[in-house]
């Protein structure tokens, strides 16, 4: 076949004129291989036991996972049930406190103290003889290890 009788042939996008005598060739069909025998295939089994068994496993333990979670929360309840008792019961103790500790103030007579510290514990009250000042260097605090210097 020349070029021109080819480009007659696939110019445009219809066939002009077929010839009959031209013949599109048929692939050749590839060469058949020798057969090598068939090795005996393992045969995979799926083992439907086993894996019933993991889910049945798995489901156990998501419901023992599950349990255990209602029980901490119950208890977590609980707990806090507790402390929120607790809590009123010490703010009514601190409130019963304060009460006892006003009264306790207001019953106090300062010149009843004084008549009994002088007369039934012999005290006397300081001269200013008996009073010694002290200065410290240091302006945190006095710790007295020892005499303090006359």
């Amino acid at each position: 076949m020349t070029t021109e009788e080819r480009y007659e042939l696939i110019y445009g996008n219809t066939a002009r004129s077929v010839d009959p005598a031209i013949q599109p060739q048929q692939p050749k069909a590839p060469k058949k291989r020798k057969e090598e025998p068939k090795k005996p295939r393992q045969e995979r089994t799926f083992d439907f036991e086993w894996h019933s068994k993991r889910l049945y496993i798995a489901v156990l333990l998501l419901v023992a996972v599950c349990i255990s979670y209602v029980h901490i929360n119950a208890a977590n309840v609980q707990l806090r049930k507790e402390i929120a008792v607790l809590k009123t019961e010490l703010n009514s103790s601190k409130i019963e406190n304060d009460d006892l500790e006003d009264e306790i103030y207001s019953e106090a007579d300062l010149s009843e103290i004084k008549e009994k510290a002088i007369n039934k514990l012999g005290m006397i009250k300081p001269k200013a003889s008996h009073i010694i000042k002290y200065s410290n260097e240091s302006k945190d605090y006095v710790r007295q290890y020892e005499s303090i210097p006359e």
